[in-house]
């Protein structure tokens, strides 16, 4: 095959811009991000993210949008720590299209985690899926 190389959609003269902040102070964290690819077509992106701790329960909200795709996301989070245990549940919509996650955490050491979750969307080609994982930090 012959011309430019591509990753995803970015081919090897692609350009791009992205600029980024964060702030966090006592409970609250916020992020924003934008990008802009210089590609036929807009390929700008802005992100939005805030996560509040309420103590007994950590809430978040995202956002996304591209430029002049109809494309966008808005996604809500909260999760709960109890002990060992962490129960958390996300909800996201993406062009009309809904879905959510329900997962648990349980530590079995400060390194140590098992993870599962459930997750449904109302879309038909998107099947509901199940997954159970453990995961070990060096």
């Amino acid at each position: 095959s012959s011309g430019t190389p591509t990753l995803g959609d970015v081919t090897a003269t692609t350009k791009s811009t992205k600029v980024s902040a964060s702030y966090a102070a006592g409970p609250l964290a916020l992020m924003v991000w934008n990008g802009n690819l210089n590609t036929a077509g807009s390929k700008a992106t802005t992100s939005f993210a805030a996560t509040y701790d309420l103590g007994v329960a950590k809430v978040g909200l995202g956002m996304k949008s591209k430029g002049n795709d109809a494309d966008s996301t808005t996604l809500l989070s909260a999760n709960i720590p109890m002990g060992a245990f962490s129960l958390g549940v996300a909800t996201a919509e993406y062009n009309g299209v809904h879905g959510t996650v329900y997962g648990v955490n349980y530590s079995l050491s400060k390194k140590t985690v098992i993870y599962a979750s459930a997750q449904k969307s109302d879309a038909a080609a998107l099947d509901s899926s199940y997954r159970i994982k453990i995961t070990k930090s060096f």
